[in-house]
C-alpha cells in the first residue's frame, strides 16, 4: 500500500506488483565574494503496478547576497501535485514512504523540519492537511531572511515563508498559511554555543477550511 497527498493506492509494491521509479536531476552552485546561487531541479518518471505512469518534477532556488554586516537570502521550492479527481497518469512528486535519505526537506521551523529542530509536528506525514512535515509532494513554498551580526558573538536569523499547495486540496484551497521565524544564537566560548528559536504560524485556508467542524 503507497499513500499520497491526495489518495492511498492499495496493493502496489506487493510480491505479485511492481513499482519501477527513477530520478534525474540537477544540482547548480555558484559562489562568489559576497553572494551565492544555487538550483536544483529533478525529474520523476516511471510506473507502479504497470498501470499507473509517474511524470512529475521538483525546483529548488536558493540566493543570498552579503551587505556589511548582514546577509539577506531567498529560496523558493515548487514541486507537481496531483490533480484531484485525476484517474491517470500520477504527477505529484511521489516517493515511496520511508524511503530515506532524499525523501525529506526542510525550510521553516514549524512547519517543517527546520533548519534548527530535530522534529517538528506532522514530521512523518506528506498529507496536504498535515501541520507540517517535511514531505515535498505539491509544495510550493517561498522564503525571505536575513542573518544579522548583532556581536562579535551573536547573531540574530529572521525569516518569512509563504507556504502553499502546487494543486488544490480536497477543499479547493491552496493557502497553507504563513511563517515568521527568529533564530537567536550565542557563541558562548569557542566549543558551546546557545541556541532560542521562535516560530508563529498563520495557517492558511488550505487548512483552517480542512479541519473546519
Amino acid at each position: 500500500q503507497y499513500s499520497s497527498s491526495f489518495g492511498t493506492y492499495t496493493g502496489m509494491g506487493t510480491a505479485a506488483e511492481s513499482a519501477s521509479i527513477y530520478w534525474l536531476g540537477i544540482d547548480f552552485m555558484a559562489k562568489f565574494d559576497t553572494w551565492d546561487l544555487g538550483f536544483a531541479g529533478i525529474y520523476e518518471a516511471g510506473s507502479l503496478d504497470d498501470n499507473i505512469d509517474i511524470s512529475a518534477y521538483a525546483l529548488n532556488l536558493k540566493a543570498s547576497v552579503k551587505l556589511g554586516n548582514f546577509k539577506i537570502y531567498g529560496e523558493a521550492l515548487y514541486t507537481t501535485g496531483d490533480e484531484i479527481g485525476n484517474t491517470g497518469d500520477y504527477e505529484g512528486f511521489w516517493y515511496p514512504e520511508n524511503s530515506g535519505s532524499g525523501a525529506n526537506y526542510s525550510t521553516a521551523e514549524y512547519w517543517r523540519k527546520g533548519k534548527e529542530w530535530a522534529q517538528s509536528p506532522g514530521a512523518t506525514t506528506n498529507g496536504a492537511n498535515a501541520v507540517g512535515g517535511n514531505g515535498v509532494e505539491n509544495r510550493m513554498e517561498f522564503g525571505l531572511g536575513a542573518v544579522f551580526n548583532l556581536t562579535k558573538s551573536m547573531s540574530l536569523d529572521a525569516s518569512w515563508w509563504n507556504l502553499n499547495l502546487a494543486e488544490d486540496n480536497q477543499t479547493g484551497e491552496k493557502d497553507l498559511g504563513n511563517e515568521i521565524d527568529a533564530i537567536l544564537t550565542w557563541k558562548m566560548m569557542k566549543n558551546l554555543s546557545l541556541r532560542g528559536i521562535a516560530a508563529y504560524m498563520m495557517f492558511g485556508d488550505a487548512i483552517q477550511q480542512q479541519h473546519a467542524p
